[in-house]
């Protein structure tokens, strides 16, 4: 099996990890290095306590430019280089996908652990700072030039993919996602049994219209259309914008349809039948989306019980609750998963697997990966549910918890948290 973790790190560049300013953070009585420093141990733990074979980052910030598959550059190529010697530290054997443009001024970070899996490519590097050549031979295949020259092992000169041709013409053209929309990022990997991790990272554009475009233009890729091979385990993962489930009544929206009429299974899914009557914290269980901190509760409100474990504090900045846009969809061909997958949400909040049976009207994926809480929920120990540090059932109304907004929004507590990004990660375990 074949551990993945996939995380949206919101505006990933230097300073999210190692900002030098002196100056106060707001909303935290330190500076903002020792905010950035926070971040950094806040990401390190998640790698430390899930242990994955590969970390995939979206969201890195690189300078505009609509020439895709060149590298990274800017605040975005100083962060990852510095995550990668801050993983280093930890583990020798982290390496770094040297991150190629997708799109919209961002790239992926894919990093992975050499002394279990073997990236692969799809592509080989061709010299300079790119495009990269699709179908270039391993013998022409040239090293990447500093600071990206002692990122993967050495001889390795393997590369990600962002060009992908489509299912008709001879030859078929390659899809055309869009002016400046973000295309899919290939990285291919063998792992130790010798199966082929066949991954496809995404970040769909953040409106309804353009994200279902998205995702029907992927259809239309061979790459995405092709059935599964021997041995092969493809993972079509990240950020989709796509909503999980309706708002009023948190039934199944099905957005992934054109991907599972391909053969797709989506690892973060509702169960079918009838729906939890009551609900009780249902549709939080899967929320991946969280609120900016000024508009997040972990606290009810007269005829708004805040259930675990996404409480208010999931949604987005319109209000929505408990956005769940963020998924892991798989297909394997013969012998490409040879175990039952599995998917956890991550959550510094109230920690994982989601164990509350109280908020659990059933049919709720739990999870498996164990992370640990981030924070206390024995805040001031008033309140017999808030009390050996456990995530309650069921909020407390604010009233009764005088000082609750003040704790919660604190940078110690949630504001760090959300700080460090607006998304929760996913752990695919398969």
């Amino acid at each position: 099996m074949t551990r993945v973790l996939y995380w949206n790190i919101e505006n990933f560049a230097i300073n999210k990890i190692q900002n030098p300013q002196a100056k106060r953070k707001r909303g935290s009585s330190g500076t903002e290095q020792a905010a950035s420093a926070d971040r950094l141990t806040y990401i390190s733990r998640h790698v430390t306590e899930t242990d994955p074979d590969i970390f995939i980052v979206v969201e890195v910030e690189t300078p505009y430019n609509n020439n895709r598959g060149v590298l990274c550059g800017g605040g975005g190529e100083t962060g990852m280089l510095a995550l990668l010697g801050h993983l280093q530290g930890l583990d020798p054997n982290w390496c770094l996908v040297p991150p190629l443009i997708a799109g919209n001024k961002e790239a992926v970070g894919v990093f992975f652990r050499a002394d279990r899996v073997t990236f692969t490519g799809p592509d080989q590097w061709n010299g300079g700072v790119g495009p990269t050549v699709p179908g270039l031979g391993v013998p022409m295949a040239q090293a990447y030039p500093a600071p990206w020259n002692n990122c993967l092992p050495v001889g390795n000169y393997s590369a990600a993919r962002v060009q992908f041709p489509g299912t008709v013409g001879m030859p078929p053209p390659n899809v055309n996602f869009g002016l400046d929309v973000r295309h899919p990022y290939q990285t291919t990997f063998l792992d130790a049994g010798g199966r082929t991790i066949n991954i496809f990272t995404v970040h769909s554009p953040a409106n309804f219209v353009g994200a279902t475009a998205f995702l029907q233009n992927m259809t239309t890729m061979a790459a995405i259309a092709a059935p599964g091979a021997m041995n092969e385990l493809r993972l079509v993962l990240g950020d989709f914008n796509l909503t999980l489930l309706r708002v009023a009544d948190s039934t199944y929206t099905d957005c992934y349809a054109p991907l599972t009429a391909l053969g797709y299974n989506v690892a973060l899914e509702p169960a079918f039948g009838p729906m939890p009557n009551p609900l009780l914290g249902y549709a939080g269980y899967f929320a991946t989306h969280m609120r900016p901190t000024d508009s997040a509760r972990c606290w009810s409100e007269n005829q708004s019980p805040a259930y675990y474990p996404a409480y208010f504090y999931s949604g987005d900045s319109n209000g929505a609750a408990n956005a769940s846009i963020d998924n892991v969809l798989y297909l394997a061909g013969a012998g490409g998963l040879p175990a039952a997958a599995e998917l956890t949400v991550i959550n510094g909040v109230v920690g994982s697997p989601y164990a509350n049976a109280g908020a659990n009207p059933g049919g709720c994926p739990q999870g498996t990966q164990a992370f640990n809480v981030e924070l206390n929920w024995d805040w001031a120990g008033l309140n017999a549910q808030w009390v050996n540090g456990e995530a309650p059932d069921i909020a407390p109304q604010f009233a009764q918890q005088q000082g609750v907004r003040a704790w919660f929004h604190g940078w110690g507590v949630y504001g760090k948290i959300r700080s460090t990004s607006d998304h929760l990660p996913l752990f695919f375990n398969g």
